[in-house]
């Protein structure tokens, strides 16, 4: 079971920080070029891969906002509930697209510092625009170089890099808010009738 939401925010996160922090780029692509495209060199192409998510034992509540009035025929009013009830492993392919080997070793060299961005630290964060501002971990897993006949006749020199990604499984839905109604009943000083001992069934 998977969001598709999740998985196409997490690839424009990746695409659209690649577009402005990979130095040198000239193009990214939403999938594997076409034996027949003409790239833009340097380029850089994003593959997902099927996602797997581990369910939370117990879920949880992270967010409640935007309440809603009630419609016709109905009472009360309910609010956005924001739920965690698991974690995304997403992993992708990410080809990078060079017309000469010295340009490949220069864009797998400031690939690796885009996602290692100081000693001790690997992985970058992101903040996914389109899945309820959630952020999402991104890891370079491995490298290599592709050499072969098809680059040959391409004339071109591509590396393969595996990224990883994880974030939080998050599902919305609306609930009935419970309201605290304040007694506006005012109590008397004095009860009617209350000098009179009949009154209080005295007799």
């Amino acid at each position: 079971m998977s969001d598709e939401r999740a998985v196409n925010a997490v690839q424009k996160a990746i695409i659209k920080h690649l577009e402005d922090e990979f130095p040198g780029i000239e193009s990214v692509i939403d999938g594997f070029p076409n034996p027949n495209e003409e790239l833009e060199y340097p380029a850089a192409s994003v593959m997902m891969k099927d996602p797997i998510m581990d369910l939370a034992i117990n879920e949880y509540t992270i967010s409640k906002s935007s309440v809603t009035a009630p419609t016709t025929g109905q009472t009360g009013t309910k609010s956005k509930i924001l739920r965690v009830y698991g974690e995304y492993t997403l992993e992708m392919q990410i080809d990078l697209w060079a017309k000469y080997k010295p340009q490949l070793r220069t864009l797998m060299e400031d690939f690796a510092r885009l996602f290692n961005p100081s000693i001790g630290r690997t992985g970058i964060s992101v903040q996914l625009e389109e899945y309820h501002e959630e952020y999402v971990t991104f890891t370079l897993e491995r490298f290599r170089i592709v050499e072969g006949d098809a680059e040959s006749q391409r004339n071109e020199w591509r590396a393969v890099a595996t990224v990883s990604a994880g974030c939080r499984a998050i599902k919305e839905h609306l609930e009935y808010l419970m309201h605290t109604v304040e007694n506006n009943i005012e109590t008397p000083d004095e009860i009617e009738g209350e000098d009179d001992p009949s009154y209080f069934g005295i007799i």
